[in-house]
C-alpha cells in the first residue's frame, strides 16, 4: 500500500507518538508510507534518523491553500491508496485535495474528544463519500462522535497501544538513580506526571490538592515531565505554599521509560481526556494512577483495582486520593501489578498496529471491488 499520514501538529504529543510508531511499523512491514507535516515539527528530526520520508506542508492561516494544492499534487505523483489525517485541518485539506487527486481511502483519526464543529462543511466532511472511517481512540471519544451526529458503523475504536517491553518496572539502581537527579530520597514520597503543560491537564487542581497533601506527608514531592509554562505552575505551587524543590518541572526529557520507575505514584487530574498515552505508559511501568473520572481515563483506570478516581476539579478528593496511597505501600504494588497487566491484556502496541493494518487493507480491498 501507499500510505499518506498527515499531521500538523508541531508539538511532541501522545498523538505525535502514536502516529510516528505506526509509520515506523507500516514501513516495516514493506509499505510505502509518507508523511506530511507542518514545517520545523519534531516529526522532521526523528525522521533524519529514521527511514521516514517527510515533507513540509504549512498547514495554518493563509498556507492552507497552498498547502491544499502541494497535497492534491502529491497524492497524484505518489499514487497514494490511503491518507490518515490526524487533526481537524488536516482532515478538510485531505478531503478536498482526494477530491481533485486519484480519490484515496481518507480516514480520520480522532485523538481528542471534543465535539465536532457545528458548521455543515465541519460535519459533512466526516461522512461518506468525503471520508471512509472514522477511527476513535476509545470508546469515549467514539461516543463524542455519535452524538455529534456520525453513524455509529462508521466509527471504529483501535485503542492507543504501549510498548510494553520499553515500558516496565526498573530496577532499584535505575529507579534510585533516576530519583536522585531529582533531590528526592528513597524515603520520600514521589508523585508524578508527564505531559505538556497545559490547562486541560488539570496541574493546577494537582498542586492545590499537593499543598493540602503537603500539611499531612511533608516529605511529599511532586516532578512533572513536559513542555510548556513551567514558570507559571511553580508561581502558583509558591503562593500555594509548597517550599521550593517539592515540586519540580525539569521540561521535556528524552528517556521517558526510565522515568515512570522512580514514581511512586503517577496523577494524571485532566479536565478533559481521550485516553492519556502517558497514563498507560506508568501503568505499564507497574504504577497506580489517580486520575479523573473523566473521557477515556475510566476505559484506562479502573476504581480500586488499577488507581484511583475523582471528579474533575475535586482538590480534595485528589488529595485524600494522594494520602490513600502514600499510607498503604502495599496498595500501591496490588493497584500497580494490576495497572501493568491491564495494559497487557488490553493496550498491547502490536494490536494497534494489526488493527490499523488491518482497516487499510479492507477499506482499499471494498474500494477496489467497486471499481
Amino acid at each position: 500500500m501507499r500510505i499518506l499520514h498527515i499531521d500538523r501538529q508541531h508539538s511532541w504529543t501522545g498523538q505525535q507518538a502514536r502516529t510516528y510508531q505506526t509509520i515506523r511499523y507500516l514501513l516495516d512491514r514493506g509499505h510505502k508510507v509518507m508523511l506530511a507535516c507542518h514545517p520545523g515539527a519534531e516529526y522532521e528530526r526523528l525522521a533524519e534518523r529514521n527511514r521516514m520520508r517527510t515533507f513540509p506542508l504549512p498547514m495554518r492561516g493563509a498556507s492552507t491553500i497552498l498547502a491544499f494544492i502541494r497535497l492534491t499534487h502529491v497524492l497524484q505523483k505518489e499514487k497514494i491508496d490511503v491518507i490518515d489525517a490526524h487533526g481537524g485541518i488536516d482532515h478538510q485539506i485531505s478531503t478536498l485535495a482526494a477530491l481533485f487527486a486519484s480519490r484515496p481511502i481518507v480516514i480520520r483519526t480522532k485523538h481528542n474528544d471534543t465535539s465536532l464543529r457545528s458548521g455543515f462543511f465541519s460535519r459533512t466532511i466526516y461522512q461518506p463519500p468525503f471520508t471512509q472511517k472514522i477511527v476513535a481512540v476509545s470508546e469515549a471519544v467514539r461516543r463524542q462522535l455519535i452524538n455529534d451526529g456520525i453513524v455509529p458503523a462508521h466509527v471504529v475504536v483501535i485503542y492507543t497501544g504501549v510498548d510494553t517491553a520499553r515500558f516496565r518496572p526498573g530496577k532499584t539502581d535505575l529507579r534510585l538513580r533516576i530519583r536522585r537527579r531529582y533531590g528526592v530520597g528513597e524515603g520520600q514520597l514521589l508523585i508524578g506526571g508527564a505531559s505538556r503543560l497545559h490547562e486541560s491537564k488539570g496541574i493546577d487542581y494537582l498542586l492545590h490538592s499537593l499543598a493540602i497533601v503537603y500539611r499531612r506527608v511533608p516529605e511529599i514531592r511532586y516532578v512533572h515531565v513536559g513542555h510548556g509554562p513551567a514558570p507559571r505552575y511553580l508561581e502558583l505551587a509558591r503562593r500555594l505554599g509548597l517550599p521550593e524543590g517539592t515540586v519540580i518541572f525539569p521540561g521535556r526529557i528524552r528517556e521517558v521509560e526510565d522515568f515512570y520507575p522512580a514514581l511512586d505514584i503517577f496523577c494524571r487530574p485532566s479536565r478533559h481526556e481521550a485516553l492519556g498515552t502517558a497514563v498507560l505508559e506508568a501503568m505499564a511501568s507497574g504504577l497506580p494512577v489517580v486520575a479523573s473520572r473523566v473521557g477515556g481515563l475510566q476505559e484506562a483506570v479502573f476504581e480500586g483495582v488499577t488507581g484511583l478516581l475523582v471528579e474533575p476539579g475535586d482538590t480534595q478528593g485528589l488529595a485524600q486520593a494522594i494520602m490513600d496511597l502514600a499510607g498503604n505501600s502495599a496498595q500501591r504494588v496490588a493497584l500497580g501489578e494490576a495497572a501493568r497487566q491491564r495494559v497487557l491484556e488490553r493496550f498491547p502496541i502490536q494490536s494497534m498496529f494489526s488493527q490499523t493494518e488491518r482497516l487499510y487493507d479492507e477499506l482499499l480491498a471494498e474500494r477496489r471491488s467497486t471499481l
